[in-house]
């Protein structure tokens, strides 16, 4: 059973939720996901090449922010960043993973794991309205989720001290209804497990 190393843009302490979280959405991923945290962007980019490059027969994918919306050339632009091209490695398309427009953008799509989290505190009309969270610019998201939590007893959103715990407690299912991008990363991941 070969595990699928995933390096990610983010926190540490991101590492756990995120494994919990993606093996929630499926249980074909139980125990095959190993998430390696990147720190920023360039960190992650380098460590998932530098792997490919050392060891291309493992199963390795990155997953970042897109930092924007999906202009259907996400993965051009990226393979151009200079923090791309240095490598002689020649990862897929199929081998990124997308967080669109951030991360966060995920937690819009399950209220009810953020009312979980910060309570009745919590102020819902404050959250972008469209159901369709990867278009919501990533300002948005965040403004949004802070202006949301203001009031309650853990204060506004802040990602070290908030995400962690809301990214383990949300519903997959919801989140892959409403962003296509993180349903395209659990197909690719299913995927891989069945190769």
């Amino acid at each position: 059973m070969s595990q699928i190393r995933i390096y990610f843009e983010g926190n540490p302490g991101l590492k756990r939720p995120l494994q919990v979280f993606l093996e929630k959405a499926d249980p074909r991923l139980k125990n095959r996901i190993k998430p390696i945290p990147g720190r920023g962007r360039d960190d992650a980019i380098y460590d998932f090449l530098l792997s490919v490059h050392r060891d291309p027969s493992l199963r390795h994918v990155l997953l970042i922010d897109s930092e924007g919306p999906d202009d259907g050339h996400l993965f051009d632009k990226l393979t151009r960043e200079g923090s791309w091209r240095p490598r002689k490695v020649v990862p897929t398309e199929r081998q990124v993973g997308w967080m669109v427009q951030i991360m966060e953008a995920w937690f819009l799509a399950d209220q009810e794991a953020l009312h979980a989290y910060y309570g009745s505190d919590l102020q819902a009309n404050a959250l972008p309205r469209n159901p369709r969270v990867e278009a919501i610019p990533k300002a948005d998201v965040l403004s949004g989720l802070k202006a949301a939590s203001l009031r309650s007893t853990k204060g506004g959103y802040h990602k070290g001290a908030h995400a962690a715990r809301i990214l383990e407690n949300l519903d997959p299912g919801r989140v892959r209804r409403v962003a296509d991008h993180f349903d395209q990363l659990l197909v690719v991941l299913i995927h891989i497990t069945e190769e």
